[in-house]
């Protein structure tokens, strides 16, 4: 852009231009002067770049410049600062999704991730890419996590599901690489206050049940929009090494009745006490014939919920009124660790009925009859959340990421930020750390078949 100005076609004119860039930087340019003129040109943008002086690069030449080419200069800033922080493939990856979205939100997008910018993003940033590559400039906050990053997070959370992995996978080779794990988690946790009731996911109700010996029932039910009725769909009946087909071709099925224009599907799961560890999110949802199997949880949140509960009417009551504390003050809601089986949880969470979260002292059903007992312990005083590690006891890293999910209201949307972590795992040291091992059981009385007899009488 500079070559193609014409403003410095001369050794005079380019020394002119190293001389005012070093007047204005702390310290002097060194960049020794050349006939060509493109090549000399280059020379003097990688020295400001590797002195961190692009910026007054650019207020220097904004003198020789017309209006159009110090804009087209200034988008080229931006490219080289998103170029800084990428990698090659990351970074066009990045550029061609972002570049061919449209978001009519984008401005507001933009300023939820930079509220303290009370400007508009300059007038060429026209689209995702742009934004996002003018954002790498701006510094972050308090918690050092960069504004580009909580937009990714934001245009992230807009796109369907193989192109929000993707976004979601760059994200966390840039939280690895900056080892701002807890503090994106935080950020990312105070952008949105969603909460429950306020919009209506689509939902696919799939329980699993024992039949016969050796075999199980397993029953699905859609419901679209919250003013129609869950839709039952074919029975089956499948021995446990087949529950994931099983679940595979229900999922396909849903997919394929699934209405246009409708919001994101949620996949939850009805399970009895001793299949509630079933490790459904990681099922297979179909097989790329390039990446292999794609587990359920890249596309969509998917939470377990308890039979046991559901089909137990003497504890409906409490139930709802746990849940509505969540529905009408999600800011107030408690949540509470299991302290194993000395604990007197039954009386702790009795005493307060802001505690609609548990998270429990081990894996269910547990060795012990631990978790057994919690969860009993949940259903019996109505607590409509509870947490657990697949396959260990929570340790302090796994309370932190609890408190991280759920800071700032966000209990209210749990099963979205749940998904996201999974989505994300990588940003835990290895593959299978405590993102990834993390369960959600998340009872929503309102979202039942008629057939468990659920009522508006039950609140």
């Amino acid at each position: 852009m500079l070559h193609q100005s014409g403003s410095f076609s001369t050794i005079e004119d380019r020394t002119s231009l190293v001389e005012g860039v070093s007047a204005r930087s702390s310290g002097d340019l060194v960049v020794e002067p050349i006939d060509h003129e493109r090549t000399h040109l280059m020379f003097i943008v990688q020295e400001c770049a590797g002195a961190d002086c692009l910026e007054t690069l650019i207020a220097v030449s904004e003198g020789y410049l017309r209006p159009h080419q110090l804009l087209d200069l200034q988008q080229l800033r931006d490219e080289w600062n998103a170029a800084m922080i990428l990698s090659d493939a990351d970074w066009r990856l990045l550029r061609t999704e972002l570049e061919s979205l449209r978001l009519a939100n984008l401005h507001d997008l933009y300023r939820r991730t930079v509220p303290y910018e009370f400007r508009p993003p300059p007038s060429y940033c026209v689209d995702p890419w742009r934004v996002f590559a003018h954002l790498v400039g701006l510094n972050g906050g308090t918690d050092r996590v960069p504004p580009c990053m909580l937009f990714l997070w934001l245009v992230a959370d807009l796109l369907p599901g193989s192109k929000a992995v993707a976004l979601q996978g760059i994200l966390a080779r840039l939280v690895q690489k900056w080892d701002i794990a807890g503090a994106f988690q935080r950020a990312c946790s105070g952008l949105t206050r969603t909460t429950v009731g306020r919009r209506w996911d689509p939902t696919l109700l799939i329980a699993i049940d024992f039949d016969r010996p050796g075999f199980f029932s397993v029953i699905s039910w859609t419901q679209w929009a919250s003013d129609q009725q869950f839709k039952r769909g074919r029975d089956r009946i499948a021995p446990k090494a087949g529950l994931e087909m099983a679940v595979q071709e229900i999922v396909a099925s849903a997919e394929a009745q699934w209405p246009s224009g409708y919001g994101k599907l949620r996949i939850e799961f009805l399970l009895p006490l001793d299949l509630l560890n079933l490790p459904v999110e990681q099922w297979s949802k179909e097989m790329d014939p390039d990446d292999g199997p794609i587990q359920l949880y890249k596309d969509y949140p998917v939470v377990v919920r308890s039979l046991d509960r559901i089909r137990d009417l003497r504890r409906r009551r409490v139930w709802h009124q746990r849940w509505n504390t969540l529905h009408e003050s999600p800011e107030s809601a408690q949540w509470l660790p299991s302290g194993g089986p000395l604990h007197s949880l039954l009386e702790e969470i009795s005493r307060d009925e802001r505690i609609v979260t548990m998270i429990l002292s081990e894996p269910p059903p547990g060795s012990s009859d631990g978790a057994a007992r919690e969860i009993r312990i949940a259903i019996h005083t109505g607590v409509p959340i509870v947490i657990w590690h697949r396959t260990e006891a929570p340790a302090s890293p796994f309370y932190e990421l609890i408190e991280s999910l759920i800071v700032g209201g966000g209990m209210a949307d749990l099963p979205d930020r749940a998904s996201k972590l999974r989505i994300t795992t990588s940003m835990n040291e290895d593959d299978r750390g405590v993102g990834q091992g993390l369960v959600l059981l998340w009872d929503d009385p309102s979202r039942l078949p008629g057939e468990f007899g659920s009522t508006t009488s039950d609140r």
